[in-house]
């Protein structure tokens, strides 16, 4: 360790010796006060060297030799050197003008930065930093520069430095710089002061970036700042890995990189625990521990920071790590101590698929949600496997919260009773006590009962319930009990068809009793058939337009009967369906015409009966009548959009002969009778179109026969064979068509080939016997026919 004073004192101390013996220290005097010096990197026992520089205006550097110091000036005459440091064997110095670096082995100058224009250092002195071997950092009042030190090589294997600015960076306002040090490769950290500091004024810690841009900035907390310039404050670096140190005139501070557990820590008091947790997954297992603790703890516990927020805390449970089941036990005592295990219930790990708890800790948190948080209750057991806790201690418990729990002020059950009998009825449920369940879920008037139900529709209780709350389950839902009262077999035969009725009709609930009869009707019509005729009331009372659909579907009703019921009610699309299924379908087309005025019902109807009596009176109504008339030649002109596509239309009724019989004084809509007139003309050419079509490929299939008749085809008696026999056609053939001894020369061969078809040629005689084979055949299979 070197240090100097405004006497001109040099001394030196070793501290550390290799050979563990005590070195003394040495000192030396300079005429004049020094302001800087620095120790040599290698500095050793045989080589005791240190730089010094002061007002002396020179840089020397002292070497203690055996007996006495030697000082070698190195550079004088430009007035007093304020700051030097070394890094290997390179020496900066800085002094009024400018700041030169200096190879002390080669002897060499490297380089020199003169002082930026404006910056006066008067009232601060210039700072040295060597960031590395190469690197070296200049503060001069407000600027800070970045000088770099480079190596030129030449081909006699001979090489100089040189130095050169790559960066720079101005502050702004009245702070100087005091220090400036490397952060890492890509920051600097810069030590700044205000010119007169007070208390409130403190100095500031900055990160900045290469470019410029801040990262951040602290406040360094020093005491007695009032009163103190920029030059008393200084930042001492010592290495890229280890911490840097502020010197004030009564503090030292120790200044390091925050690490990834100081971060944490603050989050945490800042209540940013969610953060906190993120920020700590990039750490080890340590910091994921203490964030995810430290915040559960904060969050269970009173303080200044703010509320407890036990809610949050459980939700932050899932991040811990926690793999035994005595963490997750010490755990549960933490909640329990700040009295609320009930928010714990959620997060705790659940058999098979994680660590299991003992059954009193399960017991312990279902105590507590069913005093705490009742709603909460049932999810938890929908969740929990039933061997994991005591369902009688849990009763018990439940049945003491229902006693306590009171009304609501309305005077029924209250939410908290409620969420407890839910529960209550799972855990009969798992005991087995299906009745116990489904009549408490009665009471509670919830549709899951239905499911209960449902699935133990086998169990005689669960009979003998249904029956007796048959009108309760349909006040309940209605959709609901006919599912369960008609989907399944078991059920019409447990719970028969007349049992519902009586039931029904003992409550006067004409309303459940159609939708169920009307259900048994979809299932299967045959089963209700003696109730038919009193759906045919529900049906007019409850839903008048879906009878006609119902009448048409079934057979079992009394026609005088159910005419009775749908006139009482005047549903005449009913009645016209009932009267035409009786056979009094010209009654039924006078109401369609006269009463409802509906052509094109009656349309439909006359349609469907194929009765031309129908048809007439169809045209006796619209005789006189335009709109009727109008109306009329629509819908026969649209059969297919009307259902009846495949019905014949008499010829009386055809849109042609309607058209002909018009009288000229009646007065049809122009577009009604030109559509008709224009089908007509449309049908007519395409009859005249379809008959020349017929004619021309008639005409062409002729001339083509008759052309391929006339084509010849030559015939060569040496190579040409006969398709029947396989002969050569110079054969000459004896009457039974097998060919002669006797070749035949191919000039005098008579004509005894003839062409049969496809370029085919045999020999007459053996085409002959061909024919007359093919028709004894003929003539055979018709006799063995008959």
């Amino acid at each position: 360790v070197a240090s100097t004073g405004e006497d001109g004192r040099l001394h030196v101390q070793q501290i550390y010796s290799p050979a563990g013996k005590i070195v003394q220290p040495w000192h030396f005097t300079f005429p004049k006060a020094l302001r800087c010096c620095a120790v040599f990197p290698d500095y050793r026992e045989d080589q005791r060297c240190v730089i010094v520089g002061g007002d002396e205006g020179k840089l020397c550097l002292s070497r203690k030799g055996a007996y006495e110091v030697a000082n070698h000036v190195i550079h004088s005459g430009e007035g007093t050197v304020c700051a030097t440091a070394m890094c290997a064997s390179l020496v900066a110095w800085a002094n009024e003008k400018s700041v030169k670096v200096y190879d002390v082995m080669s002897q060499q100058r490297v380089t020199f930065v003169s002082r930026p224009k404006g910056e006066d250092t008067s009232v601060v002195r210039c700072r040295l930093t060597w960031a590395a071997a190469d690197t070296l950092l200049v503060a001069w009042d407000r600027v800070v520069q970045v000088l770099k030190i480079r190596e030129n090589s030449f081909a006699q294997g001979a090489s100089v430095k040189s130095g050169e600015v790559v960066g720079q960076l101005q502050m702004h306002g009245q702070a100087r710089v005091c220090g400036v040090a490397p952060f890492d490769d890509q920051h600097l950290v810069i030590l700044t002061s205000e010119l007169e500091a007070s208390d409130e004024e403190l100095p500031q810690h900055h990160v900045f970036t290469l470019a410029g841009a801040i990262s951040c900035t602290d406040y360094v907390p020093i005491r007695g700042c009032a009163g103190r310039r920029p030059q008393d404050f200084r930042l001492c670096w010592s290495g890229m890995d280890r911490p840097s140190y502020i010197v004030a005139p009564k503090d030292i501070m120790m200044v390091r990189k925050r690490e990834l557990l100081d971060h944490v820590k603050w989050l945490l008091s800042k209540q940013r625990y969610e953060e906190a947790l993120s920020v700590a997954e990039e750490g080890d297992e340590i910091v994921k521990r203490h964030a995810a603790k430290e915040s559960i703890r904060l969050l269970l516990s009173d303080k200044e920071a703010g509320p407890r927020d036990p809610r949050r805390a459980a939700a932050l449970v899932p991040d811990l790590p926690l793999t035994t089941m005595g963490n997750w036990q010490e755990l549960v005592l933490d909640f329990d101590k700040d009295k609320c295990l009930e928010y714990l219930a959620d997060a705790l790990p659940v058999p098979p698929s994680a660590v299991a708890l003992t059954k009193a800790d399960y017991d312990l948190v279902l105590l507590r949600v069913v005093h705490g948080d009742p709603g909460k209750l049932l999810g938890l057991l929908e969740r929990w496997p039933a061997d994991a806790y005591d369902p009688e201690l849990l009763a018990q418990n439940i049945a003491a919260a229902l006693s306590a729990a009171g009304q609501d002020e309305e005077g029924g059950q209250s939410t908290t009773a409620r969420h407890l009998k839910r529960a209550m009825v799972l855990l009969h449920e798992r005991r087995g006590h299906v009745a116990r369940a489904a009549d408490a879920l009665l009471a509670l008037e919830d549709r899951d009962v239905f499911r209960v139900l449902a699935k133990n529709m086998g169990n005689p209780d669960i009979v003998v319930l249904i029956k007796k709350s048959i009108l309760t389950l349909f006040q309940l839902d209605c959709q609901g009990a006919c599912t369960l009262l008609v989907d399944s077999d078991m059920a019409l035969r447990t719970i028969p068809l007349s049992v519902v009725v009586t039931a029904l009709e003992a409550k006067s609930a004409d309303f459940h009793m159609h939708h169920y009869l009307q259900y048994v009707f979809r299932r299967d019509p045959v089963v209700g058939q003696e109730y038919h005729k009193r759906q045919i009331e529900l049906y007019a009372e409850y839903e008048p337009q879906a009878l006609l659909g119902f009448l048409e579907q079934t057979d079992h009703w009394n026609p005088a009967e159910a005419l009775a019921i749908v006139r009482k009610k005047k549903l005449q699309d009913c009645e016209v369906f009932i009267l035409g299924r009786t056979g009094e379908q010209q009654k039924a087309l006078r109401i369609l015409l006269d009463d409802l005025g509906n052509v094109q019902k009656a349309v439909v109807f006359a349609a469907k009966n194929q009765n031309e009596e129908l048809w007439q009176q169809l045209m006796e109504y619209v005789a006189g009548r335009p709109a009727a008339l109008a109306e009329l030649l629509n819908c026969l002109d649209n059969l297919d959009a009307l259902g009846v596509s495949g019905a014949l239309i008499p010829e009386m009724a055809s849109p042609a002969t309607i058209i002909k019989s018009l009288p000229e004084a009646l007065y049809v809509q122009a577009d009604k009778v030109a559509k008709v007139v224009l089908d007509l003309e449309v049908r007519v050419a395409l009859h005249r179109h379809e008959v020349n079509l017929m004619q021309q490929e008639g005409a062409d299939q002729l001339k083509g026969l008759v052309q391929k008749r006339r084509r010849g085809v030559t015939v060569d008696p040496e190579k040409g064979w006969c398709c029947y026999c396989r002969r050569l056609l110079r054969w000459r053939p004896d009457g039974q068509g097998r060919p002669g001894l006797q070749r035949v020369d191919s000039d005098a061969l008579p004509p005894t080939h003839v062409l049969v078809g496809e370029n085919k040629v045999a020999h007459k005689i053996c085409y002959a016997n061909f024919c007359k084979r093919k028709e004894a055949e003929k003539l055979k299979k018709e006799a063995a026919s008959r």
